[in-house]
């Protein structure tokens, strides 16, 4: 039988988006993040996206598969 969990806190999904800094990267940085299993690449090309569709700002970033990961860039 499943044990039930109560009164813990859910984090925001804005929080998961700040975990990877994007609001601290200037035109031209990037990050790598290893991904050998995928899961990882979904999460940042998601949270790239949602940034692209829904940000309040300018900026855009874009994310290659480099090797066993994924890099971001910020590129405006």
């Amino acid at each position: 039988m499943m044990q039930f969990d109560k009164n813990v806190p859910m984090p925001s999904a804005r929080e998961e988006y700040k975990s990877y800094q994007f609001d601290r990267m200037e035109v031209g940085d990037s990050f790598y993040v290893a991904d050998p299993d995928g899961k990882t690449a979904h999460r940042i090309q998601t949270q790239v996206s949602y940034q692209k569709r829904y940000g309040a700002t300018a900026k855009r970033f874009t994310t290659r598969r480099v090797g066993d990961g994924i890099r971001v860039w910020r590129v405006l």
